[in-house]
């Protein structure tokens, strides 16, 4: 994760087909309540997706609402 402004973090998060997703949680550093987040860390998330307009480019957006971590996940095959 990227902490922007020293309290929200700014996430890249891939999903079990490899789609790529970039997140923001607002207040993020507060709320992950001490979680280590670590590359390749499994996660749980409840997020809200919105169009995040910037430099005139709207791109997809999750805005997390909360997150979990959670190594013992499996992708079943």
């Amino acid at each position: 994760p990227y902490v922007m402004k020293e309290k929200h973090l700014k996430l890249r998060l891939i999903d079990e087909d490899g789609r790529a997703f970039e997140a923001v949680w607002w207040d993020g550093v507060e709320k992950s309540k001490g979680q280590t987040l670590k590359v390749n860390s499994r996660i749980e998330l409840a997020y809200v997706a919105e169009a995040n307009n910037w430099q005139g480019n709207t791109r997809l957006q999750l805005v997390v609402e909360d997150l979990r971590v959670n190594n013992y996940l499996r992708v079943n095959n």
